[in-house]
């Protein structure tokens, strides 16, 4: 394999901001305080959202064991 091949190989690697937010913006940019504080907003909304989103999807643990004994109530009566 020429040097040249290799160098090619070693480049194609890895870019900014491509897999799990390493890098990204290159350039180093000046932020207002007002953006930095809207951008935390806007984080723990997001925060917030997820978290109602995944509540309602699971059941807590009082729910599981009343729905146990109503199964263990069920197969009783038959």
């Amino acid at each position: 394999m020429s040097w040249r091949m290799r160098r090619r190989r070693r480049r194609r690697r890895r870019r900014k901001g491509r897999r799990r937010g390493g890098g990204g913006k290159g350039k180093e940019q000046q932020q207002t305080e007002s953006q930095m504080r809207w951008r935390l907003k806007e984080r723990k909304r997001r925060r917030r959202r997820m978290k109602k989103r995944k509540r309602a999807t699971t059941t807590t643990r009082g729910e599981e064991e009343e729905m146990e004994g109503e199964e263990e109530k069920e197969e009783e009566q038959q």
